[in-house]
């Protein structure tokens, strides 16, 4: 189950940040703003594809050679997460300035409040899809959704 459930998480990581990509991160009245129009952009998408690259290839290194034991699974765990928790963070920051008008317009900007739009959500998602696909598999053989105890 484990390895099942990292393969569908994975791809719905992948599926949500390309979502992330193709959506609006603002709606400013009939303008939509897109990623590539944010300050800092190319963080989030590099990133991101180190982290989705990352869990590819724990997910598939789980699938092939079996769950890994020992100081491997460890470090693959702690790399992952890091990867996650660094593009939550870009993602974040990303969401934060959505209502810069002056950055996206210049000195007049429209006359209108700014509403988030679904890019940011999904980025999130994304990420955090992510650390569910990495966790499920570096988990060890043998260990159970939850502790039980023989009798």
């Amino acid at each position: 189950m484990g390895v099942g459930l990292g393969r569908a998480a994975a791809r719905l990581g992948v599926a949500a940040t390309v979502g992330a990509l193709l959506a609006p991160w603002a709606h400013y009245g009939q303008y939509e703003i897109a990623l590539h129009r944010l300050p800092g952009w190319s963080w989030y998408l590099g990133v991101a594809a180190l982290m989705h690259g990352h869990a590819g290839w724990t997910v598939f290194r789980a699938a092939t050679r079996g769950r890994a034991a020992g100081p491997g699974r460890r470090t693959l765990l702690v790399t992952g997460l890091v990867l996650c928790a660094a593009t939550l963070l870009c993602a974040v920051a990303l969401l934060r300035r959505y209502d810069d008008a002056g950055t996206f317009f210049g000195p007049i900007v429209p006359l209108v409040r700014p509403v988030p739009g679904l890019g940011g959500p999904l980025a999130l998602l994304g990420a955090l899809a992510s650390v569910v696909a990495i966790r499920a598999a570096t988990r060890p053989d043998g260990v159970a959704g939850r502790s039980v105890r023989s009798r």
